[in-house]
């Protein structure tokens, strides 16, 4: 039972930049699980000035934390890279600064890694923002999971995937992006790995605030460009519905105070696909709501479609 193939140590990388209370409260989801074996938290301070990041007492023990200066390209991707290069653990995983684990995250993708022939695992992830939260599971296909995430949609966070260190770390984050370099990197590792599923919603990640590079219409946009060029071959191959795409940038540019462009991302998900309500819902948003920031449009969002967390 205590022999270390039952319990693989994990190194989880946690980049971050000037967020001192969010990076410790993700340390803590980290060191706190209920898992038995070793776990290592690599926080990577990038352009940022490194702060003290004590473990919490009367933790299990072989938890450590360690403290990194990021030394590859800026950036959150060069950040998760220092990292990645400098875990010891049989097991490598991510968390964003701002976001945390629920306690029986590892212990229930070690199970997964240790009873299935699978490469990395991830999991279902709980969207919240203050009072509301959305729950999203991925529909995820092991027979083809790269269809799924070039061509229906799928989104496999990074920050909820606990993996073999050596199969993940054959490849790199891709630093040319800059915004999006997560989720071009898992499907390079759909690519050449196996992969599974828990639907639990096992990670919780904060959407209470606008402070995020995705929010950024110019950098998704260049992502988007990015991405697209490189995987050529496989989004011809694929055939994707890119109406749900020209909705998001829809909604994004009008965070952004760019309505033209609002307007004519809103005219091409309607274009791409007339059947689907939510694409003639947003473009009705885009016409009829007043000049709004961005977080004022995500607290709408958040309103009408997200639940109200019960007391």
């Amino acid at each position: 039972m205590s022999s270390p193939r039952r319990f693989p140590s994990v190194s989880v990388v946690i980049p971050t930049h000037n967020r001192p209370d969010y990076v410790r409260n993700a340390v803590r989801s980290v060191l706190e699980q209920d898992y038995a074996g070793p776990v290592e938290a690599v926080v990577v301070f990038d352009n940022s000035d490194p702060v003290e990041i004590d473990a919490p007492i009367g933790l299990p023990a072989a938890r450590s934390v360690s403290t990194l200066t990021n030394t590859r390209k800026p950036g959150a991707f060069g950040a998760r890279n220092t990292g990645l290069l400098a875990a010891k653990g049989d097991l490598v995983a991510f968390l964003d600064d701002d976001d945390e684990w629920l306690p029986s995250k590892l212990v229930r993708q070690v199970e997964v890694l240790l009873s299935r022939p699978v490469d990395v695992v991830f999991t279902a992830v709980r969207y919240r923002a203050g009072e509301r939260y959305r729950d999203y599971v991925p529909r995820f296909s092991s027979d083809d999971p790269v269809r799924g995430l070039v061509g229906g949609g799928l989104f496999l966070p990074l920050q909820t995937m606990v993996g073999w260190r050596e199969s993940v770390r054959s490849d790199l984050i891709d630093e040319n992006f800059r915004t999006g370099g997560d989720q071009e990197f898992v499907l390079r590792l759909l690519l050449r790995l196996r992969a599974d599923l828990i639907t639990e919603p096992l990670v919780l990640m904060n959407r209470g605030h606008s402070n995020r590079l995705s929010m950024d219409y110019e950098r998704k946009l260049e992502n988007v460009t990015y991405m697209r060029a490189k995987h050529a071959e496989l989004f011809a191959e694929y055939r994707p519905d890119l109406s749900g795409s020209h909705a998001r940038f829809a909604l994004l540019a009008l965070g952004n105070g760019k309505r033209s462009e609002a307007r004519k991302w809103a005219r091409r998900a309607i274009r791409a696909n007339p059947k689907r309500s939510r694409n003639w819902l947003i473009g009705l948003a885009v016409l009829a709501l007043p000049p709004m920031s961005l977080d004022s449009l995500q607290d709408v969002h958040h309103r009408i479609f997200w639940r109200r967390v019960r007391a």
